[in-house]
């Protein structure tokens, strides 16, 4: 695994919702963790082409079922890519692996 360089760093950040905007393409919103981006803020990543649909939506509610609020989904500890098209977000009630063509940040 190799973790990503992202304009954001996600780690201690907060995965708040997740909106899939067709059967394939996926948008996670994240708060981030002050400490580790100026100020604090607001992100998203939009990941394009996904392969695993079914696997992502258990992920999701793997995630959210582990939770013990419902202030936000999960709170992350890593983004890294596992291969050439996959990618892990590490997040302390469980991971959710992604298998997309792309992702975005926004």
């Amino acid at each position: 695994m190799k973790r990503l360089k992202t304009v954001h760093e996600y780690h201690d950040s907060h995965l708040m919702r997740a909106e899939w905007l067709n059967k394939s393409d996926l948008q996670l919103f994240f708060d981030l963790d002050g400490h580790w981006n100026e100020n604090g803020e607001f992100a998203s990543i939009i990941f394009y082409g996904i392969r695993n649909p079914d696997d992502v939506i258990e992920g999701l509610e793997k995630i959210t079922k582990n939770r013990t609020h419902n202030e936000w989904m999960a709170d992350v500890v890593a983004f890294v890519k596992e291969s050439k098209t996959t990618y892990l977000i590490d997040a302390s009630q469980g991971s959710l692996i992604i298998d997309a063509k792309s992702y975005v940040e926004i």
